[in-house]
């Protein structure tokens, strides 16, 4: 009985229990503007700004991550665990040779805040390069005739003395490339013509990569360059990914095929293959107007479900004297992408 007594004191001595406010958590806010320039500067230099994320609540707060939007600027903090009223930087750099022109670049910062957003920090300012590249460092062609070549050039401008080596073709796309530097008064900028000529596939997409050293300024990165573009007929597949349940019977699954690069051939469904052979999946088709091909897929129970166990299956559709089309049969529930 004396114990149950004391036992009784001991709790009415407690203090009363009292709902946790929010001035008792952590609350981030930043202290400054949320956007800071970086000025102008050269494609070689990493300027950085720092911002300060301030916990302005009553409770302890803490940076759980920061999440980047490109590969052109990082960001960390200096600590990641702030008392109330303490203070921590987050820097946000800009990384060597990602950027060109006038930009705008933001990174997120998240809390354990309860409720709260991610803070978005942003910089700008204007990156210039050390090469101007006309008409752009990436020309698409378009379309070509099956068996044409292509043929042109880029013009190159240095904004400071600079210096460069061989060219070289680094995709499996044929091409005869070579630097001629141009005559220039003294004192104007160095200039070079890159002339192209390259030999694309008969049929489908193509794209030449040139990679050209930079001698001068030393530790830089080679230029590079590049031509895309298509050749020739081409089919597509219309839709080119299908949903296949698992099902006690056959799924059927209509498309339809058509070729482009060419108006005037007519597909022939004797013609159309399918790879590679896949046990469980069979295929017909029928000329539609206007040349095109209505494609019906038939996937077997036992097919269904080996896509739904090991997950999407691709195969091509092809013809002759054209680059082939390429069809998914996945899962309900797939992220195609």
């Amino acid at each position: 009985m004396k114990s149950i007594f004391t036992l009784c004191l001991a709790i009415l001595a407690l203090p009363p229990c009292r709902a946790v406010s929010g001035e008792a958590a952590g609350r981030a806010e930043l202290a400054g503007p949320d956007t800071k320039g970086l000025g102008v500067f050269r494609d070689s230099e990493s300027p950085s700004a720092v911002f300060t994320l301030l916990n302005a609540g009553g409770g302890p707060l803490k940076i759980t991550g920061i999440r980047k939007t490109c590969g052109c600027a990082g960001a960390e903090a200096d600590r990641d665990m702030l008392d109330p009223g303490a203070a921590a930087e987050v820097r946000v750099t800009v990384a060597p040779y990602t950027l060109e022109g006038a930009f705008s670049k933001s990174v997120f910062v998240l809390t354990d805040a309860a409720g709260s957003q991610p803070l978005r920090l942003t910089v700008t300012g204007e990156c210039v390069p050390l090469f101007s590249v006309r008409p752009s460092k990436s020309v698409d062609a378009g379309r070509l005739p099956s068996g044409a070549g292509w043929e042109g050039a880029f013009e190159l401008e240095a904004s400071a003395p600079a210096a460069l080596g061989v060219p070289a073709v680094t995709s499996g796309c044929p091409a005869t490339v070579s630097v001629e530097q141009q005559p220039a008064a003294a004192g104007d900028r160095p200039r070079w013509k890159v002339p192209v000529k390259l030999i694309p596939p008969a049929n489908g997409s193509f794209r030449c990569r040139i990679s050209i050293p930079v001698l001068s300024p030393t530790n830089r990165p080679p230029l590079s360059l590049e031509v895309a573009g298509r050749t020739g007929a081409e089919l597509f597949a219309v839709p080119s990914a299908l949903s296949v349940p698992v099902s006690e019977e056959a799924v059927v699954r209509t498309l339809r095929i058509r070729l482009s690069g060419t108006r005037s051939r007519k597909l022939d469904p004797a013609q159309l293959r399918v790879t590679p052979e896949t046990e469980g999946l069979g295929i017909h088709s029928e000329t539609e107007p206007g040349g095109g091909l209505a494609v019906t897929l038939s996937v077997s129970p036992g097919l269904a479900k080996r896509i739904a166990g090991s997950g999407p299956l691709e195969f091509k559709l092809s013809v002759p004297d054209a680059a082939p089309a390429t069809v998914v049969l996945q899962p309900p529930d797939a992220s195609f992408k």
